[in-house]
């Protein structure tokens, strides 16, 4: 059993294969329990609620308890728990357990908090619980950092602000947030054998170093954060030495062009299961019709872009398995343009928040996609909350955002 429960802790949300292993072991155990998780498994209700919450973190932030049923999670897939180090602490000194799989983001802003981590750290933690921790750069000093990074059970770091000491060693960490401020940064991070999530912002001084992290082994998330343009070569290099099965761009979160360059380049990326473009200018020029090469691409964030057009809706309908789409705080955005997704077999969430130019004619065009399980429409002044409410007694199995 314990194997079972390992798989299924260790598998992306929408795994089926762990969950319907396990319901096997209990049906032969005679357990009743086996057809009732299938039955669960199976509810369309319950597969718009994994999609919905394996495409987005879950996030509880600043609270002193862990999540609760009343909080509305399903436990499949992890929960993020973001607090202070002090409140943990006294949560593992009540002997308290969670219902379900923790990644615990600890928020390191004081002294005194390296203090408390180190205490957490002292302590066994409950099953299903990985730590992480956000420090202000001012208190990433190498010494303080080293013992705390050290333990296996840390597996995540982010540092707010710009680094002002050497990174000691992580042999443990998987995800890594940072601003890289020196050459000799991106050598320490080369030295973390099991990286595999990896969040960057830089000016162009450091681009040229980027493609040393070809190097590392377990790397599946590259996300860039620029002050300058990215050399299309650089993409293209990754494409061919890196699995990525993510891979984000943002020019300092600004609006950019995506050029015919950069576009090819990412084009290569064929194993890529989501790509984070905001604040793109996405030209109609481009060869549009070639993105559905990208037949692995589940997520797709184009938050904050601009020049939308029907080749590129078209093209993003063809994509085969395109499950969550995230065309929000776009300025330019059109009733017209949604036309084109009824096409797509795929799509089951649509982020549509706060795209002023959309109206509730839109409302019949999000119905006839057929895959749409849930759309979220807030901050858009023309689509009124009884839309809204409408739209969810006629598709009752959806989610619909208020």
């Amino acid at each position: 059993m314990q194997g079972f429960l390992q798989a299924i802790a260790d598998a992306e949300s929408t795994d089926e294969l762990p969950w319907m292993a396990f319901a096997d072991w209990l049906e032969e155990q005679h357990d009743p329990a086996s057809g009732l998780l299938r039955q669960m498994w199976e509810h369309p209700l319950a597969h718009s609620l994994r999609v919905l919450r394996s495409m987005r973190d879950h996030r509880i932030i600043g609270r002193t308890q862990p999540p609760t049923p009343d909080d509305g999670f399903q436990r499949l897939g992890w929960v993020e728990w973001s607090l202070k180090p002090g409140d943990f602490l006294r949560w593992l000194a009540s002997g308290q357990t969670t219902q379900w799989p923790l990644w615990v983001s600890l928020d390191v802003r004081q002294p005194r908090q390296l203090l408390e981590m180190r205490q957490i750290l002292q302590r066994p933690l409950p099953a299903g619980i990985r730590l992480g921790m956000s420090i202000e750069a001012a208190l990433a000093d190498t010494e303080l950092l080293a013992p705390l990074v050290a333990d296996p059970r840390m597996m995540g770091l982010e540092i707010e602000g710009d680094l002002r000491a050497p990174l000691p060693s992580m042999p443990n960490i998987r995800y890594l947030d940072l601003t890289v401020t020196s050459s000799s940064t991106l050598s320490e991070i080369l030295a973390m054998p099991n990286l595999e999530r990896l969040r960057v912002r830089m000016d162009g001084r450091f681009l040229g170093g980027i493609r040393t992290l070809e190097s590392l082994p377990k790397l599946q998330e590259l996300v860039l954060h620029t002050l300058g343009n990215m050399p299309a070569e650089l993409i293209v290099r990754w494409a061919e030495q890196v699995p990525l099965r993510v891979f984000g761009l943002s020019l300092n979160h600004q609006l950019w062009d995506l050029t015919e360059d950069l576009f090819a380049a990412i084009l290569q990326f064929r194993r890529l299961e989501n790509l984070w473009m905001p604040g793109a200018w996405l030209q109609d020029s481009l060869e549009w019709e070639a993105l559905p090469q990208l037949t692995q691409l589940q997520r797709l964030t184009l938050l904050g872009s601009r020049g939308y057009s029907q080749r590129l809706m078209r093209a993003l309908a063809e994509l085969p398995k395109l499950h969550e789409l995230d065309l929000s705080h776009s300025p330019t955005l059109q009733d017209i343009h949604l036309r084109a997704l009824t096409g797509s077999q795929s799509l089951v969430m649509l982020d549509l928040v706060s795209c002023p130019l959309l109206t509730p004619n839109c409302l019949p065009t999000l119905q006839a996609i057929p895959s749409l399980q849930g759309v979220n429409l807030a901050f858009n002044d023309a689509i009124s909350e009884g839309h809204r409410t409408q739209l969810q007694q006629q598709c009752p199995t959806w989610i619909v955002h208020p």
